[in-house]
């Protein structure tokens, strides 16, 4: 009763509660649930949940559908049409059966407020009599009907799925139905929906579903596993806003943009991650759900996907089971074999938190016995075998409750979940120590709880103990200290007979290590002794080479250009083979000691913009009579570009080219194709050289590049192997690649990849940093020096230039003005200079020279006629160091530049350590090691030869090792920081007014004032006549 006294439930013994007993009382628990008492027995009603149930007690026993027609509540069934009505019977009502002839009701359908049909073995109309009554007639003869659809699209549509197919009826105006098959479909219909007005999803009991045309526009459309669906039966069920699929993998969607099946976005795992048998989606959005691990459940739509609640349906029992859902407004209906539950959305009772598990006995499985709870903290050692058994004292669905336990310290492991099984564990042959036994509980609800953690402690037997164990411990160290003393003094007998012994070894070793020690230092010694008499062997043999070459080639070149004799062709021809050939062997030379600065690693590169089409272009009239020689056909393959700027050395490119051509003719038969082609691309400039000669064999290609390394060949001479090897070293100087690709009897391919760069973008390029400990050996600051030869006679400069640029670099002017301008921008090493020139002769250069403060102190030796003397005495008056008349030896040329500037490098014996920055001792490793460094840059800071390696030596350390620690403390290299103590040193003396720009020049370590200037000039941003005239200004 409510508190009006207004009945609204009445229970009795078809519920369960025994009224023909005696009530002794009732109560209402924390669940909200009512319990009764009487004689010899205790009931329960389960109130909190809102849930009413109709079944056999309430008129009806079974349900397959249900629908809401003219108010009443009409359910099919197997025996029949059943209606609610609230007359029939107190809380709730009672089902009572209408139409008692029409029998196996599987599905209902609401046409409209006059109409309701109902699928039986026919289908049937139903409409009511002017007393209300129900009656009703067939519309359509078919086969077993299973489902009807009601349409949404159009009214008065009602879909027939059959055994034979789908059937489609339409009211008439008269009250009568059309039928319409749909579609020649041979199949059983077992579910249906409508997609939209032109189409009805259908399915059988077997993989897959079908989309039917309803006006027969299109064939009937199947899909399965390869558009979206999961294997196996596939259920469709039309919701309030769309149609869903209830599948082997949970709930799917048909998405019309790509004609596939979806799991729609929101949707929570568990709704496509299982089984699923059947779902029900409400005009809310909300989604009622039977199938898979959830058993039963709803999910509340929200504004990003589906809310999960385990509180409404997991109160329901799940037997028997829940074939679809009906939502009215508050009031649930779950339609299930046995009847229906009505379930009050608005009367639902929050759930109270869940109980705590408890432990209900602990069983001794040896002794058959119960052990006292409070016991367990301290067990005897016999009681290693024991049964625990624990519950969850909640009543809703008891039978749904599930268990998982775990002994910690011997099973750190859950067991699995499982249910009132698992409310029992049994733990065999535990071992001594202390264990916590934990239980936690799942209910109906899917809440789990927890029982606190309890102590178990099993103790071990007394021959186990702690104080058993520390007898023991005591007996076996009591034990070890007896075996010690009496093998002690036995060990040491032994002891002293094996250390002398091994005294006699190591003495013997000692003699062996310092004997091999004397003998690496001498091979040591023999090895640098060699290389320095190799490196003085090539220089030796170069000048010696020259200066008859010189003197050979000079004489030619006067015979044939002497106007005065008259020379016959033969004679002319001669002369001009000698001359070719001498020119040839000193190509020779030049190339042997380009192998010698190979090694050094002193090949320099002397840079400069050229256009490389016409360099090109002039090349080939040098290759086009070797070509010619051999029987060969010259082509060149040039894009087509007026002009190409790259920034190289014209001179190491020539000889570059010139050796891949020249072997490209060598190795070519007679009658060959010599093809040289340039490409263009934005990063670099590609020249290929190809031939079509015998080639190269595949073992020898990748050696063709090293030094002295000869390819066998039966058909053409051997080289020298240095031409290729000097090809490489000119290419990456330039900072390119070089390759090569060749098959034996179809020719050669040599392929020069250069940087696309000029000068100006060189210069704009940062300065490369080294990374890692690796730095060229050698003296760090050695650069070729310079040399300026102005003459206005260019077969001089020629001359002249061939005499020195295998020790310089040299850089010529034909005229006073323009030897002038060199001389203060490359501030060369030493100047060569002619008397009689345009603009202003050597005098006038000289005096202008020493009135430089920058080129000042720079060595000048004046050329002079024999009836010129006059003019070498004033050129000497006026600053001049040397003169050398005309005609001149070579060598005295060559050995009066050796002796200016061995007067200059005297200035590098100058001491260094009076003008070094003061060494403070300190206490830290990085002071002590700075120390030691300055100290040994110091002692010979004007020694030019004085590099990494000498510093390494002197600091009695290895490369490797100095290179760490400097980079550690100072963050540079040891090159850098060499460099730098140089650099400073210079500033200082520059400073003090120690020197001239030269002077300070060599006795800081460098042995070219140029390179001198320009690494000045980078370090602190000001010339060093710049220091040397803000010194004399203040």
């Amino acid at each position: 009763l409510d508190g009006t006294g207004h009945l609204l439930d009445r229970y009795d013994d078809s519920d369960g509660v025994p009224t023909h007993l005696r009530i002794l009382g009732m109560l209402q628990d924390r669940e909200g649930d009512v319990w009764f008492t009487g004689d010899r027995n205790i009931s329960r009603i389960a109130l909190s949940r809102g849930v009413t149930v109709y079944d056999e007690g309430r008129g009806l026993a079974s349900a397959l559908d249900a629908k809401r027609w003219h108010g009443s509540l009409y359910v099919g069934s197997p025996v029949g049409l059943f209606q609610l009505r609230a007359e029939a019977g107190p809380g709730g009502g009672q089902f009572v059966q209408v139409l008692p002839d029409l029998h196996d009701v599987r599905a209902l359908a609401v046409v409209d407020s006059s109409t309701l049909l109902a699928a039986s073995t026919q289908v049937h109309a139903i409409s009511l009599d002017i007393n209300g009554e129900p009656v009703s007639h067939i519309v359509a003869a078919t086969s077993p009907a299973t489902v009807l659809q009601a349409s949404s699209f159009v009214p008065g549509r009602v879909w027939v799925g059959h055994a034979g197919g789908v059937l489609r009826l339409d009211k008439q105006a008269d009250g009568q139905f059309e039928a319409t098959p749909v579609a020649d479909l041979d199949i059983a219909i077992f579910r249906l929906a409508e997609q939209d007005r032109r189409s009805v999803w259908v399915a059988d009991r077997l993989d897959g579903v079908t989309l039917v045309s309803t006006d027969g526009s299109w064939k009937p459309r199947h899909y399965g596993v390869d558009q979206g669906l999961p294997p196996g039966q596939v259920r469709i069920f039309a919701g309030a806003h769309q149609v869903w699929f209830t599948t082997t993998m949970g709930l799917r969607t048909y998405d019309p943009a790509s004609d596939r099946f979806v799991v729609p976005a929101g949707l929570p795992a568990s709704l496509y991650q299982d089984r699923l048998f059947s779902v029900h989606e409400d005009a809310e959005g909300a989604l009622w759900v039977r199938g898979g691990a959830i058993m039963n459940d709803v999910f509340w739509k929200t504004d990003d996907g589906w809310r999960p609640d385990g509180a409404l349906l997991n109160a329901v029992d799940v037997h028997p089971t829940i074939v679809d859902f009906m939502r009215e407004g508050d009031i649930a209906w779950a339609i299930r074999a046995t009847g229906l539950l009505r379930m009050d959305l608005s009367n639902r009772t929050p759930l109270p938190p869940p109980p705590t598990p408890l432990l209900n006995q602990v069983f001794d499985q040896r002794a058959k016995s119960f052990i006292a709870l409070n016991s367990l903290a301290a067990l005897g050692h016999e009681l290693r075998d024991l049964r625990f058994d624990f519950s969850l004292p909640a009543m809703h669905r008891s039978e749904a409750i599930e268990y998982r336990s775990r002994l910690i310290g011997y099973d750190d492991n859950w067991s699995d979940w499982a249910g009132r099984e698992a409310s029992r564990r049994v733990y065999t042959n535990l071992p001594d120590g202390d264990f916590a036994f934990e239980i936690e509980a799942k209910d109906s609800f899917w809440r789990v709880a927890s029982m606190p953690a309890r102590t178990i402690r099993v103790l071990p037997p007394w021959w186990r103990s702690n104080a058993a164990h520390a007898t023991y411990v005591l007996l076996a160290l009591l034990a070890l200290w007896s075996a010690s003393r009496l093998g002690a003094r036995r060990r040491q007998r032994q002891m002293l007979v094996r250390q002398r012994e091994l005294e006699a070894v190591v003495e013997s070793r000692t003699q062996a290590l310092k004997l091999s020690n004397v003998q690496l230092a001498e091979q040591a010694e023999r090895l640098a002794e060699v290389d320095r008499l190799k490196t003085r062997f090539f220089t030796n043999v170069g000048h010696e080479f020259r200066t008859p070459l010189t003197l050979v080639l000079g004489p030619l070149d006067d015979l044939m250009r002497d106007t005065r004799l008259r020379l016959s062709d033969r004679a002319r021809e001669l002369l001009e083979l000698a001359d070719r050939n001498a020119r040839r062997v000193l190509d020779l030379i030049v190339e042997l000691l380009d192998v010698n600065r190979l090694e050094q690693g002193q090949l320099p590169m002397n840079r400069e913009n050229i256009d490389l089409i016409s360099f090109i272009q002039r090349q080939r009239l040098d290759w086009q009579p070797l070509a010619d020689r051999f029987g060969h056909q010259l082509e060149l393959n040039l894009p087509d570009l007026a002009t190409l700027d790259l920034a190289c050395d014209p001179l190491q490119l020539e000889r570059a080219l010139g050796n891949l051509v020249s072997n490209a003719t060598k190795y070519t038969p007679r009658g060959g194709t010599i093809s040289v082609s340039l490409a263009v691309d934005p990063e670099q400039i590609i020249i290929s050289v190809c031939d079509n000669g015998q080639g190269i064999a595949a073992h020898a290609l990748p050696h063709v590049f090293d030094r002295f390394f000869q390819a066998e060949s039966e058909h053409v001479p051997q080289g020298t192997g240095i031409g290729l090897a000097l090809v490489r070293e000119i290419v990456e100087g330039h900072g390119g690649s070089i390759a090569v690709d060749s098959r034996p009897g179809l020719g050669s391919r040599f392929t020069l990849r250069l940087p696309r760069v000029t000068i100006e973008q060189r210069a704009a390029e940062p300065v490369p940093v080294p990374t890692g400990p690796v730095e060229a050996s050698g003296t760090a600051f050695a650069e070729q020096p310079v040399a300026l030869v102005i003459d206005d006679h260019a077969d001089m400069r020629l001359r002249v230039r061939r005499l020195l640029e295998a020790r310089f670099r040299v850089v010529e002017a034909e005229d006073g003005p323009s030897g002038l301008a060199a001389a203060r921008h490359e501030l060369p090493d030493i100047i060569v200079c002619d008397v009689m020139m345009p603009g202003f002769d050597g005098v006038e250069l000289a005096k202008r020279v020493r009135a430089d403060a920058d080129i000042a102190a720079v060595p000048l030796l004046l050329l002079t006629a024999k009836s010129g003397a006059e003019h070498a005495v004033t050129g000497l008056r006026a600053g001049a160091d040397d003169y050398l008349s005309k005609p001149f030896d070579a060598s005295e040329l060559l050995a009066r530049i050796d002796a200016l500037l061995s007067i200059r490098r005297r200035l590098q014996r100058l001491p260094a350590s009076p003008h070094m920055a003061d060494i403070s001792a300190g206490n830290s490793d990085e002071q002590r090691f700075r120390q030691r460094l300055d100290t040994a840059i110091a002692a010979r800071l004007g020694d030019s030869s004085f590099g990494v390696e000498e510093l390494a030596q002197a600091m009695h350390s290895d490369r490797s090792t100095l290179f760490r620690h400097i980079k550690e403390f100072y963050g540079q290299s040891a090159r850098d920081y060499l460099r730098e103590a140089r650099l400073k040193y210079a500033h200082q003396m520059l400073a003090t007014q120690a020197g001239n720009v030269t002077e300070v020049a060599y006795a800081s370590g460098f042995e070219s004032l140029s390179s001198f200037s320009r690494a000045f000039r980078q370090r602190f941003q000001v010339s060093p006549s710049a220091i040397t005239t803000q010194q004399k200004a203040s």
